[in-house]
């Protein structure tokens, strides 16, 4: 094996102690999938996936975007986008099993114009509060994340 899948598993254990430390505000953050029975979102029922985003057992970190990534986004990111991880790629641990996320959990290929997807975050001013996604960097050996934007819609 590589380096880096060599250091992912004592990495992933690494990105948990803040939230042990309680240095972590954010409580949840998940991705959650929504499948609408109809042709389009808001058509018929709907039924939820969710995908609990987390790092070493503690919830993901959550930062602002730096004002130094919005310009260099060329006007696609704005300053009250957020940045979620760097969240650890999938591997096996000790025991069997695997930890991490693989780039289909993360930013999935599907085209289906009936299923949204969103960041759902609670914590300090946000209790279930609807992010759509705007970019997933899966770029790093060592952890990919997700740039996301408030949406005007909660859980």
């Amino acid at each position: 094996m590589a380096l880096p899948d060599d250091l992912l598993p004592l990495v992933e254990s690494l990105r948990g102690l803040p939230g042990q430390l309680g240095f972590r505000p954010y409580t949840s953050v998940a991705i959650r999938t929504r499948t609408w029975t109809g042709a389009e979102p808001g058509d018929g029922t709907s039924s939820d996936v969710t995908l609990s985003l987390a790092a070493g057992g503690q919830p993901a970190r959550v930062r602002e975007i730096t004002s130094r990534e919005v310009q260099a986004s060329a006007g696609r990111y704005t300053a009250a986008d957020m940045r979620v991880g760097p969240l650890t790629p999938q591997h096996p641990v000790t025991g069997g099993g695997t930890a991490g996320y693989t780039p289909a959990e993360l930013d999935p290929s599907s085209s289906a114009r009936n299923v949204e997807r969103h960041v759902v975050l609670t914590g300090p001013g946000e209790d279930g509060s609807v992010w759509t996604i705007l970019e997933a960097k899966l770029d790093r050996a060592l952890g990919d994340s997700l740039v996301i934007r408030r949406t005007e819609r909660t859980t």
